[in-house]
């Protein structure tokens, strides 16, 4: 659960916790500058879409972002440094 503050009322935690399989868990706060794939999505719009001259090709513009896409699958130092998940 997130940090909604209706995840912390008391009362519906009162009737969850009576069936005892249930465990509250308490998630950071929504931050997609901290969810590594957001960043993966920045980086290929900063590398390939922003000021783009494929606004009239659209097949060429997803061509391309295949082939980014498959030059970085089997793992990429580059993106792993620029998501925050490499220190190297």
């Amino acid at each position: 659960m997130d940090n909604w503050p209706v995840h912390f009322n008391e009362g519906i935690w009162s009737e969850l916790n009576k069936y005892g399989r249930l465990k509250e868990i308490k998630l950071p706060t929504y931050s997609p500058w901290l969810n590594p794939i957001e960043k993966v999505w920045r980086y290929l719009k900063q590398h390939l879409t922003h000021l783009h001259d494929m606004s009239d090709n659209l097949d060429l513009l997803k061509s391309k972002i295949s082939l980014i896409l498959e030059r970085h699958s089997s793992g990429s130092q580059e993106i792993l440094k620029y998501s925050g998940l490499c220190i190297k």
